[in-house]
């Protein structure tokens, strides 16, 4: 917990991936961190174009613009650039920032 707590007090952002064994309780700790602050995603078998839709609709949601879910992602890398320098997304992370945690991909 210590380690998640200051990577998020760091300036800037950053990324911690957590990996390990079943059972394990990892997914209890970023629960448990991110109390109900930032977005939670979980991935399904479908692949990555199917899953790379339902995240869209859900940061159309989170941040209140439709664009982001008609819009045509090819992969992870065009989907997360186009939102960096999304209107929205600046300014609902300029004050604060986004916890975002996506559950069960596999490389």
């Amino acid at each position: 917990m210590e380690i998640l707590k200051n990577q998020y007090d760091m300036e800037g952002s950053g990324l911690i991936v957590i990996y390990g064994r079943r059972r394990v309780g990892k997914t209890e700790l970023i629960n448990n961190f991110m109390s109900g602050h930032g977005l939670y995603f979980l991935a399904t078998n479908e692949g990555d174009t199917e899953n790379i839709r339902n995240f869209q609709k859900l940061l159309s949601e989170f941040l209140n613009d439709k664009s982001i879910e008609y819009a045509y992602y090819n992969d992870w890398y065009s989907l997360f650039s186009s939102i960096v320098n999304n209107k929205n997304f600046i300014e609902k992370t300029k004050n604060q920032k986004l916890l975002l945690q996506l559950m069960n991909f596999h490389i």
